[in-house]
């Protein structure tokens, strides 16, 4: 007899899945630190430079679509500027 799961449960048990791999592999990545102190100081701070714009624009746009779905009428009531939402 075929066993039926809630979507509901078979989704967070593929969010649990990612979110387990995406650890192991921040996790991993810790074993390439001898490699980053053998590169040139021009391509670790390009390096760098990179990972700083990339983690400021996930920042950013996650704060978007959060005002965006969540919190545009509670922030124009505080702050009315331009149209309502």
């Amino acid at each position: 007899m075929p066993v039926s799961l809630d979507p509901e449960w078979s989704a967070m048990r593929e969010n649990d899945i990612l979110a387990f791999a995406g650890s192991l592999a921040l996790a991993g990545s810790h074993g390439l630190t001898a490699l980053l102190h053998a590169m040139p100081a021009r391509l670790l701070s390009t390096l760098r430079s990179v990972s700083a714009g990339a983690g400021l624009a996930y920042v950013f746009l996650y704060l978007l679509f959060e005002l965006v779905t969540e919190g545009a009428g509670e922030i124009h009531e505080v702050i009315p500027l331009g149209p309502g939402p």
